[in-house]
């Protein structure tokens, strides 16, 4: 049951992007210049982002390397951070 639920979701997903992809490609729609600084100021967040789950979640879990976990912690703070400011500023 659950099986056929994901499964069913996964082709409604895919349905509706392949729908919207197509609708945008058919607009003739021109993407504006995007600042290279805004740019990598997105991969910052996500990254850091995902450094902070990550380490928050694992050291929560495995309760072990906690000190590993906090650098990691530590290190997408940073990251998230530096993100931030890059978007802003660019």
């Amino acid at each position: 049951m659950i099986d056929q639920s994901i499964a069913a979701l996964i082709f409604i997903g895919i349905a509706l992007g392949s729908i919207g992809i197509n609708m945008t490609l058919n607009s003739a729609y021109d993407v504006p210049p995007i600042p290279a600084g805004w740019l990598i100021g997105v991969i910052f967040v996500d990254v850091g982002g995902a450094f902070i789950l990550t380490g928050g979640l694992s050291s929560r879990i495995f309760k072990v390397r906690k000190k590993f976990y906090g650098l990691l912690i530590l290190i997408g703070g940073t990251l998230l951070g530096l993100g931030i400011r890059n978007m802003v500023n660019n």
